[in-house]
């Protein structure tokens, strides 16, 4: 609940810096030296709205080089103003500047951070050059699989509702093109094909259907034709 409240608080001080601190700005109250303080904040901004991978498909190094980008304008904020890089003409513009731009950068770290460290690990699978991880996202504890081949992007699409046990499932590579997920606690067993975005779903009762989870494109396994046909 704390956190929720910083979190919050935060926001309308970075809200109230966007409005005031370009007036501020304008009317040399505030005086910076723009290209140093560019040069500062530009690396964070790149790191943030660049990075998409989670924390378990990167390697360790770059997991922590890139969150310690993320956190570089801290000190370059302060290091510029010890320098005389940063002046005011008045202790208000200071306090002002100081509370609406850290604010502001760290809401910004904070949705950075939360983009790819949000994620709890639940499963990781891998065959040759294939690898595959299941995850839950705290945001809403739906179920994602992350996939990658050989040095390809990695791919991701969900694929379970937070209403079922996510922990209870466990994924295997069927070939090297398709993920199996099953539970004990469920009666349904998937197979998930990442390339073509393809969801096979069995049941105990032996009836199979599919789903492109890309187009919503549905069918079922006529078993005396032994082929798919759509399902109306």
């Amino acid at each position: 609940m704390i956190g929720v409240i910083i979190f919050l608080s935060c926001i309308i001080f970075s809200i109230y810096g966007i409005v005031s601190i370009p007036i501020l700005i304008h009317s040399k109250t505030i005086k910076a030296a723009w290209r140093l303080l560019g040069m500062s904040i530009l690396p964070a901004l790149i790191i943030g709205l660049f990075i998409k991978d989670p924390w378990f498909a990167v390697d360790q190094i770059w997991r922590w080089l890139r969150l310690a980008v993320l956190l570089s304008w801290i000190p370059a904020l302060i290091y510029l103003e010890q320098k005389g890089h940063l002046s005011y003409d008045s202790a208000f513009p200071k306090l002002l500047s100081r509370i609406s731009t850290y604010s502001l950068l760290a809401v910004f770290t904070v949705w950075a951070i939360n983009k790819t460290e949000a994620w709890g690990l639940v499963q990781a699978n891998f065959n040759d050059d294939a690898r595959a991880w299941f995850a839950e996202t705290n945001r809403s504890e739906d179920g994602f699989i992350f996939t990658r081949f050989g040095n390809s992007n990695l791919l991701s699409e969900k694929l379970l509702d937070s209403n079922l046990d996510i922990y209870t499932y466990s994924i295997q590579w069927i070939g090297n093109e398709q993920i199996q997920l099953k539970s004990p606690t469920d009666n349904i067993v998937r197979i998930y094909s990442p390339k073509t975005h393809m969801m096979e779903y069995i049941e105990q009762s032996g009836e199979r259907t599919r789903v492109n989870k890309t187009t919503g494109y549905r069918e079922i396994w006529n078993s005396q034709n032994k082929k798919w046909e759509p399902r109306t």
